[in-house]
C-alpha cells in the first residue's frame, strides 16, 4: 500500500513536468507578442530632385588625330572606303587546350603465370585499379603499354609516361 502511493506520487510529478514542458515547447512556436505595425496606404515622397538635362559642347578638334596627318573632322560620303584603309587583325591563333591530368602512380605488375598479358596496378586520383594495355578506365583515360619500370597512358589527345614509384 505504501508503494502504491509512492508510485501515483511520481506518477503526478511527472505528469506534471512533462506538462510545463509542453507549455514552454508551444508558447516557443506560436508566439504572438510581435505585432505588425500598421502600414499606410499613402506612399511617403521625399524631396525628390529633378533630373537635370545637360549637352556635350563637342567643338574641339580631336587630340589624337593633331600629327597623324588625318582631319579631325568626319568624312560621311562614304563610310564603305572608311573601313577598306583600316588593317584587318591577324586571324586568332589556335591555342592548345590545357589538359588537367589526374593524379596518377604506377605500383607495378601483376602477370599470371599462364597468361601472357600484364595487368598494371595504377592508382589515379587515390583509387587502385588493375588494368590491361589499350583498356580505357574513364574519360578517355587509356593505358597504352605497360612495362615493368614505366606505363604509357593517353588522355584527351595527350600521352604520358609514368614511371614506377
Amino acid at each position: 500500500m505504501k508503494n502504491k502511493r509512492f508510485t501515483y506520487v511520481l506518477i503526478a510529478v511527472v505528469g506534471f513536468i512533462y506538462f510545463k514542458l509542453f507549455v514552454r515547447i508551444s508558447s516557443n512556436i506560436t508566439d504572438d507578442s510581435g505585432i505588425p505595425a500598421p502600414v499606410s496606404d499613402k506612399l511617403q515622397v521625399e524631396n525628390i530632385k529633378p533630373k537635370k538635362d545637360f549637352h556635350l559642347r563637342a567643338n574641339y578638334p580631336d587630340p589624337f588625330l593633331k600629327n597623324s596627318g588625318m582631319s579631325s573632322t568626319p568624312q560621311t560620303a562614304n563610310p564603305d572606303a572608311a573601313n577598306e584603309n583600316i588593317p584587318k587583325p591577324p586571324p586568332p591563333k589556335k591555342e592548345k587546350p590545357i589538359v588537367y591530368w589526374p593524379a596518377i602512380k604506377y605500383f607495378g605488375i601483376v602477370q599470371k603465370t599462364s597468361s601472357k598479358k600484364p595487368r598494371a596496378l595504377i592508382s589515379v586520383d587515390g583509387v587502385m585499379y588493375k588494368i590491361y594495355p589499350n583498356e580505357e578506365l574513364f574519360d578517355g583515360l587509356t593505358v597504352k603499354s605497360i612495362q615493368r619500370e614505366s606505363i604509357v597512358i593517353a588522355f584527351q589527345k595527350e600521352t604520358k609516361t609514368i614511371p614506377l614509384n
